[in-house]
């Protein structure tokens, strides 16, 4: 550890003799099922970035520029930087509670997929990569079902796209699984996943095809990450097998879900639209007395944030 903080390799050409083995038995360690290879990177925009890069590689279109503002969800991430004109499909927008739209909602993810299917059929060929967050954060929680996404992930392969799972927030944990995807139930997992914010290091995990094509054709850089964050990968993933925190985030959050209901039934007009049911504690529900209620329990001592104008979160 002192050796990496006082002397910071260039990973990307110089990489300490036991960066592959740190990597093996960390990164990789925590690897989704599948996803023999990864790319560090710095931050999660440098992860997402590179993974663009990569589908683009793969898909054999020209190197793109930096991306600049992807976001579609947040006006002050898109507000002083240019947006290039990217294609977007919808993300379903559900009717809570769940088992009373189950119908509705089970209509709109159809509404979705079909659009999405148009969006990538008038793009022409010319998409390399499909990119999806198991629960879109930055957006007040916004969740589909299992059955969306694997409806998703085979109308990606059946058009020939890549799919990459946006887990820089998901990740980790906090959704009762090590990685959000998992809930998804694939017959085959992502193509790529992002990875940063809780576990203090950033890159992407992809399979060896993804990765061979982006590993010859230049898409390195001269640091490659940083070992110091390597090294504290490896020890956070290790405190989490050693202490069983994703089944303890998994008990929690149902513990935490089923509190929550009881006081959207006795409370129905300042608790609403309660999600992220069997998601760990990746939690969120609208309330129009956000700001007052979330000083009132930061005052408890209980550490909860805000996702949009109305809507508070766990995690």
């Amino acid at each position: 550890m002192v050796r990496a903080i006082a002397s910071r390799p260039a990973l990307g050409r110089f990489p300490s003799a036991d960066y592959a083995d740190l990597l093996k038995t960390g990164t990789l360690k925590a690897a989704p099922q599948g996803l023999n290879q990864v790319f560090t990177a710095t931050t999660g925009s440098d992860a997402n970035e590179k993974a663009y890069k990569a589908a683009c590689i793969w898909k054999g279109t020209r190197e793109p520029q930096p991306s600049l503002s992807i976001t579609r969800s947040k006006p002050i991430h898109q507000f002083d930087v240019p947006a290039f004109d990217w294609l977007v499909a919808p993300l379903p927008q559900f009717q809570y509670p769940l088992d009373q739209f189950a119908t509705e909602n089970a209509a709109e993810e159809k509404r979705c997929l079909e659009e999405t299917e148009l969006v990538l059929d008038e793009a022409n060929d010319t998409v390399a990569a499909v990119v999806i967050e198991p629960v879109q954060a930055g957006g007040s929680d916004n969740h589909a079902s299992p059955a969306f996404f694997r409806g998703l992930r085979a109308l990606n392969k059946r058009k020939s796209v890549l799919t990459i799972a946006d887990e820089v927030q998901t990740g980790v944990g906090a959704t009762g699984k090590f990685w959000a995807h998992e809930h998804w139930n694939l017959p085959s997992p992502p193509d790529m996943v992002t990875f940063s914010k809780t576990v203090q290091a950033a890159g992407f995990s992809s399979a060896t095809l993804v990765y061979g094509l982006t590993s010859r054709t230049g898409s390195s850089n001269t640091w490659v990450g940083d070992l110091v964050r390597a090294l504290l990968f490896k020890a956070i993933y290790g405190e989490i097998e050693k202490h069983g925190l994703v089944e303890q985030t998994a008990r929690i959050g149902s513990h935490l879900y089923r509190e929550l209901e009881a006081l959207a039934d006795k409370y129905p007009q300042n608790v609403l639209n309660p999600r992220g049911k069997d998601r760990g504690t990746f939690i969120a529900w609208d309330c129009p007395r956000r700001e007052e209620v979330l000083g009132q329990v930061k005052s408890k001592g209980v550490n909860m944030g805000g996702r949009s104008r109305l809507t508070s979160s766990n995690r």
